[in-house]
């Protein structure tokens, strides 16, 4: 078993920017984040946010109050990987071929090309998800490789 101490806050929203200005963000979702000047934002290309970067955020604040970004990643990563552990929330990976360990979250937004219950241990697949640091990423897209889905045309 291994533990997940970056991703033991869940993330408040994964997904694409519509819209920013200085003091909040409106996701695709139609959720809106305020920003602040603490907001914390963890990009590798550009220094700015825009809209259409595809993000993961941490949030502080609860029950009526909107939701306040704390911590922003907008660092994309694809990479094709083999299932080493498979739980209901994550899976431990290790990409190809360079063997590096990375810890994949799993979340209801994940969408996969199959289906969730088709992962298990030894499946190739390509995550397309924000690196949260630490070698932990929050999966938006997973492509399950080799699961032939039989289509019955003769119904």
């Amino acid at each position: 078993m291994f533990t997940l101490p970056m991703l033991a806050q869940q993330p408040c929203a994964i997904g694409s920017i519509e819209q920013i200005s200085p003091s909040d963000i409106l996701m695709r979702s139609g959720l809106r984040l305020l920003l602040d000047a603490s907001t914390e934002i963890v990009k590798t290309r550009s220094a700015s946010l825009k809209p259409s970067d595809e993000v993961s955020v941490r949030c502080s604040g609860s029950g009526t109050r909107r939701p306040v970004a704390v911590k922003i990643w907008a660092n994309v990563v694809d990479f094709a990987a083999i299932v080493r552990y498979v739980n209901s929330t994550t899976i431990e990976v290790a990409t190809f071929p360079r063997e590096e360990r990375k810890i994949v979250a799993l979340y209801a937004s994940t969408a996969f090309s199959t289906s969730k219950k088709d992962l298990t241990v030894g499946q190739e697949l390509r995550v397309v998800g924000i690196e949260v640091g630490g070698g932990n990423i929050d999966a938006t897209r997973i492509t399950i490789y080799n699961t032939d889905l039989i289509l019955n045309r003769f119904k």
